[in-house]
């Protein structure tokens, strides 16, 4: 049972023993705002602990990306935001990650390194032929540029910006390409980020459908085309659980030509300030228990 139908239950109880459908009195009105609170500290701290996740509403969505905003699947959630990046952001990122050097992309995800940090791991592999680069640094975390695309996606997909993992600036030349895969990590669940549960890509080129590079997603048959400044962003999970979705298993098709984007993964909690400090990989609890005890001494 969803946190949704739990609370509708909880006020089809109370409407039908405490007033028999008729005029809601004090006492009632009491029980109604007790059990709202009740539902919202259970929503909230199920969040906390990764076991739901609720998407933004529609309206939301609309008001936040007006006139550009396409729904191409509800269930599960796949939407598009077109002119979401300025050709001045666009530039400035390729800037950064052409200076700082393009190298081969690995499948995979991340580990922990000897020293505390992660590291992009993986493994080389044909089903990634793309290279790549991270805007991770200390300067990037704090780049008024990078942080104000980090807030306006943050706000569009109702996480916070110190959710999202550093930018990955990818480059896909001449038929290049990802095979199927998904982009949730399951064994961050019990880590200071907690699950990889949502990605927000951003395209910095444009290709027409005759010189490929869309983003596939096999099992909905929909088809991205890369148009540069547009965005689209999907859920890795199902709706109000924190288990992987098959259904937004996706691919990046071939391209004729040179295409560059942008990867933006989105976690539970925060994974800047643990990534810094070195600690993602230490569990949640554990982490919170001792700051706080280090912090009463």
């Amino acid at each position: 049972m969803t946190v949704r139908e739990s609370f509708h239950k909880r006020i089809k109880v109370v409407l039908t023993l405490k007033l028999g459908y008729c005029k809601i009195r004090p006492v009632a009105k009491m029980l109604l705002f007790s059990n709202l609170l009740l539902c919202l500290f259970v929503s909230s701290s199920s969040l906390e602990s990764g076991k739901y996740y609720k998407h933004p509403p529609i309206y939301k969505l609309r008001q936040l990306c007006p006139g550009d905003l396409e729904i191409l699947s509800d269930i599960p959630r796949l939407v598009s935001c077109k002119n979401f990046l300025s050709d001045d952001e666009m530039d400035y990122i390729l800037d950064r990650a052409t200076s700082r050097g393009f190298t081969r992309s690995k499948a995979g995800g991340v580990e922990e390194k000897e020293s505390g940090q992660i590291s992009d791991v993986g493994e080389l592999s044909d089903r990634r032929t793309s290279s790549q680069v991270f805007l991770n640094s200390v300067d990037d975390d704090v780049d008024d540029v990078l942080k104000g695309i980090e807030k306006r996606a943050g706000k569009l997909v109702g996480v916070k910006y110190r959710n999202f993992e550093h930018f990955q600036v990818l480059k896909y030349e001449e038929n290049q390409y990802y095979r199927t895969h998904n982009d949730w990590l399951e064994h961050l669940s019990h880590r200071r980020c907690g699950e990889r549960h949502l990605t927000f890509f951003m395209y910095l080129s444009s290709h027409p459908e005759e010189e490929g590079g869309a983003t596939y997603f096999p099992s909905l048959h929909i088809r991205v085309r890369p148009e540069r400044g547009k965005a689209v962003f999907w859920y890795s999970c199902k709706p109000n659980k924190m288990e992987i979705d098959y259904r937004t298993d996706h691919a990046a098709l071939p391209v004729f030509g040179t295409k560059y984007a942008v990867n933006l993964w989105g976690h539970v909690r925060n994974f800047r300030d643990p990534y810094y400090d070195g600690t993602v990989y230490d569990t949640y609890v554990k982490k919170r228990r001792k700051r706080k005890k280090n912090e009463e001494l």
